[in-house]
């Protein structure tokens, strides 16, 4: 009799383990904790906090913009960076910054590094364009140039790709450095900033 307790009780013992080893290992696999480095984030999230991604939150699922992801660079190093641009969304390149509908990044580095008085904003435009398409295989239409009162270069981002920019644009190393993103570099969605 006492044996058979002992027997029902080890047995419940071993399935509350294994149901809790289960539980571990599942949300292990869906959500991870990533500590940010860096400024490129501010006034966001700081360097030194920790965010915690749903990485299930990738496949079907597409980022919004504004959504503030876990992405791995071309290099395979993780940045914590916030979506500006969606596939088909479209860009407008100037030389006072990147817009994206009502959305302002100020001052684009590359931008202003390619164009100089020895180069036309057009081979500028085409210069930047090689930048952000470097990463993309097939490119249907990549950009336009429209010169009215200030130069715009028009850019379309395309199908399964992001354009990913950090909220300190100063401080960020983002999509205006790496080109546009995969969405397999995703690695998955901030839910949490602790």
């Amino acid at each position: 009799m006492i044996y058979q307790q002992k027997k029902k009780v080890l047995i419940k013992f071993s399935i509350t383990v294994i149901s809790v080893l289960i539980t571990i290992i599942l949300l292990f696999s869906i959500f991870a904790i990533y500590q940010v480095k860096g400024n490129s984030m501010l006034d966001s999230i700081a360097d030194g906090t920790y965010v915690v991604v749903d990485k299930s939150y990738f496949g079907n699922k597409k980022h919004d913009f504004k959504d503030i992801i876990i992405v791995k660079n071309p290099s395979n190093i993780s940045f914590v960076k916030r979506v500006i641009g969606q596939e088909r969304d479209i860009l407008k390149i100037s030389d006072q910054g990147i817009i994206k509908g009502d959305y302002f990044i100020p001052h684009d580095p590359i931008f202003f590094s390619i164009k100089n008085d020895l180069v036309s904003e057009v081979a500028a435009c085409i210069e930047y364009a090689n930048i952000l398409y470097r990463n993309v295989e097939e490119v249907e239409s990549i950009f336009e140039f429209v010169s009215e009162n200030n130069s715009v270069c028009t850019m379309h981002i395309p199908k399964g790709y992001y354009f990913v920019v950090g909220d300190n644009p100063f401080e960020s190393m983002d999509s205006r450095f790496w080109g546009f993103i995969d969405e397999t570099q995703i690695v998955g969605k901030v839910i949490a900033v602790f």
